[in-house]
């Protein structure tokens, strides 16, 4: 069976160009709204033009984090899901969770032995069933979300980053820990045991990720590619150790 002949099938990108499609034209909608709105705040067209212009560069930095974790998807679960998914959702580092957790739940990893067309189909299922919660979250919750962050937080501004900030260490190194407490793997052609280069990856890319940042106070043009480099790191290192 070819699983990137099926995932690649042309019903499927039928569905990606229609779902990139909507998202082009609602980015339009916005562009035109705010323009149209512009003057009502204070804003003339050189001013909304310098700003579209400042935030079309400041996009661009993060987006190559994005084209890079965009191909690890597009090896493993196709090119038409990881347009659809992305163009939805935009993070690429979530969906890729999201489809690693779908893999893992059948006992597999993502792209692995044993990844076959029901694993893909979990991953998939999976990272839009992930998609569904933060649209029902937007929907459902978002006008509420300040009173909940008062009532866990307080007002304190400094005291909810921290709180924010943990949350999102907890979730990253529950993600990470599996490769952490394997240090050595088994190398399944020469039955060697040699260093895990996962865990190498991971230490990489944290530690290039702290240098980055660190030079981005200096160099602030470093902040918009710091994850694009991190990762890129990562796999350089990683490599090494194959």
């Amino acid at each position: 069976m070819d699983l990137q002949a099926i995932a690649n099938a042309p019903v499927f990108w039928g569905c990606a160009a229609i779902s990139v499609s909507i998202v082009v034209l609602l980015a339009f909608r916005y562009v035109i709204l705010a323009l149209r709105f512009a003057p009502s705040v204070g804003l003339d067209r050189a001013t909304c033009g310098q700003a579209f212009r400042s935030g079309l560069l400041a996009a661009f930095g993060p987006s190559v984090a994005q084209v890079v974790a965009v191909l690890a998807m597009i090896a493993a679960i196709g090119g038409p899901i990881s347009w659809i998914r992305l163009s939805m959702i935009g993070s690429a580092a979530t969906e890729l969770v999201a489809a690693r957790t779908g893999a893992a739940a059948c006992g597999v990893e993502l792209g692995g032995a044993g990844f076959g067309l029901n694993q893909m189909a979990v991953s998939w299922f999976t990272m839009c069933v992930n998609g569904c919660g933060w649209l029902l979250m937007v929907f459902l919750f978002t006008h509420k979300l300040d009173e909940v962050g008062d009532k866990i937080g307080g007002t304190d501004a400094k005291w909810r980053s921290i709180i924010t900030a943990t949350c999102s260490i907890g979730l990253y190194c529950h993600m990470v820990a599996p490769y952490i407490i394997k240090p050595q793997v088994i190398d399944k052609v020469t039955q060697a045991v040699k260093t895990n280069p996962q865990l190498v990856a991971c230490v990489a890319g944290a530690l290039s990720m702290a240098v980055f940042i660190q030079l981005g106070k200096k160099y602030v043009w470093i902040k918009n590619y710091a994850l694009g480099f991190a990762i890129i790191s990562g796999l350089v290192a990683g490599y090494q150790f194959m």
